[in-house]
């Protein structure tokens, strides 16, 4: 969903049963999909498939499907995708910039005061975001090289491990910075909590004393996208499966036991794309650092 743009969806992976095919099942599903698609606001429905593959080519095409031009050479096959999707990955990892730190001349640092301390201390969780960004950028690139090199979303390879170990060190880094924000506005705007106090961003925000020193309005903004749906894609559901041993990357087949009767669980035979979540940590960190540089703007103007 909204993949890679807001209005567009990517089908990652599709296929029936071999029992169920030529019987008009799958192209009802598509076309099912593409109605619910639709109804959702999506514009487009993009996907790829193997060269050379008649039958997979012959399918959708037959489905109202037409090529884009592009293809992504791999090692043993060449996939026709939209190479848009990595344009865009590729970009938003060059465009994420550390903040400017707006270090304190020697003279200021020499002072004793209420107002220098408070501008120091506010430095020093700059310097701290900007450590986190850097090692983000390293952990999403890393990620993003390793998802290049895999011929499929479901292949169980050293490409497909790596690409979800260095997604989950991105995602940690991601949730940190808001982290890390809480703490820059909590010394900038004198909010009066201790730097060692566990709160999350949501109770913080929720006080009644930040949301007179940042602003209603700032705060609703800030809450309005920590609550969207692209924020908790990557706080709740891969920030979560990751914690808690099952992650997002990978496909798993669990069997439960239903009023006696053993079910397959299919809840997680069907992993995202890798350059889905890719996506979704990127647009996250994007829209942070707008937060971030709107506020960093208020400080170097201080």
């Amino acid at each position: 969903m909204a993949f890679p743009e807001k209005t567009t969806s990517f089908i990652g992976f599709f296929m029936t049963d071999i029992e169920a095919q030529n019987k008009g099942l799958g192209s009802f599903i598509i076309s099912e999909l593409c109605k619910v698609m639709t109804g959702m606001g999506m514009r487009e429905v993009r996907l790829g498939w193997v060269k050379g593959n008649p039958q997979a080519e012959h399918f959708w095409k037959k489905n109202g499907f037409v090529e884009t031009g592009a293809t992504n050479e791999m090692e043993e096959y060449t996939v026709v995708v939209d190479n848009e999707i990595k344009d865009y990955i590729e970009k938003s990892i060059d465009s994420i910039k550390v903040l400017d730190e707006c270090r304190l001349y020697r003279e200021e640092q020499l002072q004793i005061t209420e107002e220098v301390m408070r501008a120091r201390n506010s430095i020093e969780w700059l310097i701290r975001i900007n450590k986190v960004i850097n090692n983000f950028i390293y952990a999403i690139s890393r990620s993003y090289a390793y998802a290049v090199k895999m011929n499929w979303p479901l292949e169980e390879t050293e490409n497909s491990q790596m690409y979800a170990y260095y997604l989950e060190d991105a995602v940690y880094r991601d949730i940190v910075l808001w982290d890390l924000l809480r703490q820059f506005i909590n010394e900038f705007f004198k909010c009066g909590y201790d730097k060692d106090r566990e709160i999350s961003i949501f109770s913080f925000l929720n006080d009644a004393t930040v949301r007179r020193k940042l602003g209603n309005s700032e705060v609703k903004k800030i809450r309005k996208y920590l609550n969207s749906a692209g924020h908790q894609e990557v706080r709740t559901k891969l920030r979560n499966q990751f914690t808690h041993s099952l992650d997002g990357t990978s496909s798993y087949l669990f069997h439960r036991n239903n009023n006696g009767k053993i079910q397959a669980d299919m809840g997680n035979v069907f992993s995202k794309h890798p350059y889905e979540n890719i996506v979704y940590v990127l647009d996250d960190i994007k829209k942070y650092l707008k937060f971030a540089e709107q506020y960093d703007y208020t400080w170097t103007n201080y």
